[in-house]
């Protein structure tokens, strides 16, 4: 499925905003900007666990606050239904 996203000759002429439920280890979203880069506006993550994401930062380099990404530590089903 990632791999559309390069195939994907359309999206090129596009800034892609992107939304990631369950931030993890913050693996996807790095991934993706260090991947995608320019062709990005924002990514904004979704996590319901604060020690995850504390994990995230610690031990995976994951940055929940730049530019690009921004974590929210909130449930994803009421995050999405209130946006």
């Amino acid at each position: 499925m990632l791999s559309g996203l390069f195939l994907a000759s359309s999206l090129q002429d596009k800034k892609l905003n992107i939304l990631h439920l369950g931030t993890g280890a913050g693996v996807m979203p790095s991934f993706l900007k260090s991947q995608l880069g320019n062709s990005i506006e924002k990514i904004t993550t979704i996590d319901n666990n604060a020690d995850i994401l504390k994990v995230a930062e610690k031990y995976f380099g994951f940055v929940t606050k730049d530019t690009v990404i921004e974590s929210i530590c909130a449930d994803a089903f009421e995050w999405v239904n209130n946006s």
